[in-house]
């Protein structure tokens, strides 16, 4: 990471991933929930809208990575939840991170799930599309998503690139900006997301 970044990443990130970190050690969900984990893409979800028929979490932090996520797993599934969905990824590298670094991450994100919440169920996702220049680095990624889920127990890999992909980039529809999605977004995701939930009252 460049300079700017690593000081863009103290002056402004860092504070603010505190912050809500601090904000989620102070909650007390309901045990069995369903905990969405992740970034920006993850914050930006209305779920207990989308599934009000489920108990569910938030614990998306905006512009957050794989080791921020890593440093702070054991706040966010402390409650021991029924399920984990994870998505990170993009950050790291719109970054410019390694692969092996990310994955490093992410395998010990896994672990940790399974350590404090030994009977959750864990779906990895995908990184998902974005701008094209990044495809490549993305499709390395989710490979390495795809073998470290299969070595987990009870963990399980979700391809979104097949739904959110026009060719090399995300599908235009979509997203405002190349990224983050927007509500018809929002709703091709929950869609995909439905049938994985375990059953749960709110």
């Amino acid at each position: 990471m460049s300079f700017i970044g690593k000081f863009i990443d103290r002056k402004f990130f860092e504070p603010a991933h505190r912050m809500k970190v601090s904000q989620f050690v102070e909650l007390d969900p309901p045990t069995g929930a369903i905990a969405f984990i992740g970034d920006s893409i993850t914050e930006g979800g209305a779920w207990h809208e989308w599934f009000p028929e489920h108990r569910v979490i938030n614990r998306g932090i905006s512009a957050d990575t794989s080791a921020g996520v890593r440093k702070r797993i054991a706040v966010a599934v402390r409650h021991a939840p029924a399920a984990v969905f994870l998505l990170i990824g993009t950050n790291d590298i719109g970054r410019g991170r390694k692969t092996d670094e990310i994955v490093a991450d992410v395998e010990g994100i896994l672990r940790a799930v399974r350590t404090h919440a030994p009977d959750a169920r864990i779906v990895l996702q995908s990184v998902m599309p974005r701008q094209a220049k990044y495809r490549t680095r993305i499709e390395d990624v989710n490979a390495n998503y795809r073998r470290i889920a299969g070595s987990t127990p009870s963990a399980e890999y979700l391809n979104l690139w097949p739904t959110f992909a026009d060719r090399d980039s995300l599908r235009g529809a979509l997203t405002v900006d190349g990224l983050h999605l927007n509500g018809a977004g929002y709703r091709v995701w929950t869609d995909v997301l439905r049938p994985l939930l375990p059953s749960t009252k709110p």
